[in-house]
C-alpha cells in the first residue's frame, strides 16, 4: 500500500458539513474509509428582475404573467440574489491512496435572501469516476445516497426549507464534473438519474428528511426561482416562463415518436425536481463567509464547475483507471490545500497535515509516474 502519507484529502480543511457527511457514511460499515470534504466554497450571485425576487413563491404571480415577461424583455431594473456555491466531494482510500469517488456542486440561498429564493438549495451537479475495484458499484450508490439524504438534512438543521434537483436532457454534453460523456452514456444516464433521484427522495420521505416533492418537465411548474439554473437548458426569458414553442424547438431523439410526444411522456427530455425540507426545530441559521474562510475559503481551481473542468483538462488530468484517478485526486487535494494555506497565514482548520504531505523532499507528483497525469496515455 501507499501508506498513512498517501491520505491527500486529509490535508483539507474540516467543516461541519464535511464531517457530519463523513459520518453517516462511516456508520454504515464498508470496507475501506471514505472522507467528505467541503473543497471550495464562493459567493455568486444571480442576476434577474426585480419583480420576480420579492414576493414568496406561493403568493408570486404565476411564471406565464405578461407584466414579468415585458419588464424582463423591455430591460426592467434587474438585481443579484447572492448564495453560496460549494465543491463537496468525496475520497475512498483504496490500497492506501485517496480517490475521489464522487463530487456535486450546490448552491444555496441564505434564509435571509430574497423571498422567492430564501432557504433554498439547488444541486447543480453531481457526478461519480468509473467504479474501479475496493469498492462495488452498488456501495458507492449507497455513499452517494448517503450524502444526499445527509446534506438534505444538514441544510434543514441550518433554516433551509427545500431542495431542487435537475436531471439534464441528454442534449446537454456539459452536465459532468470529471469526464464528459457520450450520447448513448447520456442517454442512458437520462432514464437512470431519474429513477435514482425518485429512490433517493421516497426513502428520505420514508425517513422523515423530506415532508413532500413534486416534479416536472416544466421550470416554473418546480418552483425553480428565475436565473436559479445560470444557462438555460432552453430558450427562455429571465422571468424563467417557458413557452411550449421553446420546450419543443427540437427532436431530442430522432425516431423515438414526435417532439409532443416525447415532452408529454418525458421520454429523453430534463426534469426538475423539489423536495420540502422537513423541519425538526429551530436552529439559528449560520452565517458563512467565504471570504473569512467559514466554511472554507474560494478555490479559483474548483470554485465553479467549469473551472473544475478547466482546471483538469489544462493539468492532463483524468479518471480512466485508478492510478490515473488516485494521481488526478492528489493533484486536486493538493492544490486545494494549497490554497487554504495562502489564505490562512498556515493553518488549515480541522485537517491532517501529517496525512497530506506528499513523499519526503519532493513534489506531489513523484508519488506517481507522469504517465499517471493521462497525458499521453488517454
Amino acid at each position: 500500500g501507499a501508506g498513512g502519507e498517501s491520505r491527500w484529502s486529509m490535508g483539507v480543511a474540516g467543516t461541519d458539513l464535511g464531517d457530519a457527511l463523513t459520518a453517516n457514511i462511516q456508520a454504515m460499515g464498508l470496507g475501506t474509509p471514505v472522507v467528505v470534504k467541503v473543497m471550495s466554497c464562493t459567493r455568486s450571485f444571480s442576476s434577474v428582475p426585480a419583480s420576480a425576487v420579492e414576493a414568496p413563491w406561493s403568493h408570486a404571480p404565476p411564471a406565464s404573467d405578461p407584466t414579468q415577461t415585458a419588464g424582463a424583455a423591455s430591460g426592467g431594473a434587474m438585481v443579484k440574489v447572492p448564495f453560496l456555491k460549494k465543491f463537496i466531494a468525496a475520497f475512498q482510500n483504496i490500497g492506501g491512496a485517496d480517490v475521489v469517488i464522487f463530487g456535486m456542486y450546490v448552491h444555496e440561498y441564505a434564509v435571509d435572501a430574497a423571498p422567492r429564493y430564501a432557504a433554498r438549495a439547488y444541486v447543480e451537479c453531481l457526478d461519480s469516476p468509473p467504479v474501479w475495484a475496493g469498492l462495488s458499484g452498488i456501495d458507492r450508490q449507497r455513499c452517494a445516497t448517503s450524502i444526499m439524504h445527509t446534506y438534505c438534512a444538514f441544510i434543514a438543521s441550518r433554516g433551509f426549507r427545500f431542495i431542487h434537483l435537475l436531471v439534464p436532457p441528454p442534449d446537454d454534453p456539459d452536465y459532468y464534473i470529471f469526464a464528459p460523456r457520450s450520447v448513448p452514456f447520456r442517454l442512458r444516464l437520462n432514464i437512470h438519474l431519474l429513477a435514482w433521484f425518485n429512490r433517493v427522495l421516497e426513502t428520505a420521505q420514508g425517513m422523515g428528511v423530506i415532508t413532500d416533492q413534486r416534479q416536472s418537465h416544466r421550470q416554473e411548474d418546480a418552483q425553480f426561482p428565475p436565473g436559479m439554473i445560470p444557462r438555460s437548458l432552453f430558450e427562455e426569458g429571465l422571468d424563467g416562463a417557458t413557452t411550449n414553442a421553446a420546450v419543443n424547438t427540437a427532436l431530442l431523439v430522432e425516431g423515438v415518436g414526435s417532439k409532443n410526444w416525447q415532452y408529454t411522456h418525458g421520454c429523453f427530455t430534463q426534469t426538475f425536481m423539489v423536495a420540502a425540507l422537513a423541519q425538526r426545530g429551530y436552529v439559528q441559521p449560520v452565517h458563512e463567509d467565504p471570504d473569512k474562510g467559514q466554511p472554507v475559503p474560494p478555490c479559483p481551481a474548483v470554485a465553479n464547475r467549469t473551472d473544475c473542468i478547466k482546471f483538469l483538462k489544462d493539468q492532463s488530468l483524468n479518471f480512466g483507471t485508478l492510478a490515473h484517478a488516485q494521481y488526478a485526486s492528489m493533484v486536486l487535494c493538493h492544490t486545494v490545500r494549497n490554497e487554504q494555506l495562502a489564505r490562512s497565514g498556515g493553518s488549515v482548520a480541522g485537517s491532517d497535515s501529517k496525512a497530506s504531505k506528499g513523499p519526503k523532499g519532493s513534489s506531489p507528483k513523484t508519488k506517481y509516474s507522469k504517465s499517471h497525469s493521462g497525458g499521453n496515455s488517454g
